[in-house]
């Protein structure tokens, strides 16, 4: 199956990948080239084309392809924070690696960096020194590892009540029979 051929100049087909950005017509029509000055008029006309409005649906289809963003490259971005470890960020107990030289796997599994400097006083007549503090904080490995299941469908589908709303229902059923023979 071939790629649709559409009747439609180079310019508009840049409006219609301009739009699907931002989905702001008047900024698209001013990317793809359009007088500033007429560009509001010009998004509005370009928008009823029928034939420009399918190439949007089609782009609007593939925007994952477009944006480089598949099953397999969100699943490789949480491997990195499942596969994680404090360790990777230390040389000893005490001695942390220098951002700069930590792998790139390494990095994408950080969270958060904070760093605080406090006084220390040492014993006796020492002089108080400062020392800086750095807490590193790692992303989420648990959370990671049950998303990546999750994609892999090693789940069971996860059942919601769409009914009640939350509310817990009422388990029990009355049935009553009544004879309701009339008398001769």
């Amino acid at each position: 199956m071939g790629k649709k051929k559409y009747i439609l100049s180079e310019k508009q087909k840049a409006f219609g990948r301009e739009y699907v950005f931002d989905w702001n017509a008047t900024q698209a029509a001013i990317r793809a080239g359009y007088s500033p000055k007429t560009a509001k008029e010009q998004a509005c006309r370009l928008l009823t084309n029928v034939n420009l409005q399918e190439y949007i649906s089609n782009i609007q289809k593939d925007i994952a392809k477009l944006a480089g963003i598949s099953v397999l490259s969100q699943i490789s971005e949480l491997k990195k924070v499942a596969t994680s470890s404090i360790a990777n960020i230390h040389k000893d107990w005490i001695t942390r690696k220098e951002l700069e030289d930590l792998p790139e796997n390494v990095k994408a599994s950080i969270s958060e960096i904070s760093t605080q400097i406090r006084t220390v006083f040492g014993k006796g007549d020492e002089q108080p020194i400062e020392v800086e503090f750095v807490k590193i904080k790692l992303h989420n490995k648990l959370e990671a590892i049950k998303e990546i299941n999750k994609m892999l469908g090693y789940y069971e589908p996860e059942k919601q009540d769409i009914t009640s709303g939350g509310e817990k229902l009422n388990q029990e059923t009355t049935v009553t029979f009544v004879n309701a023979r009339k008398k001769e």
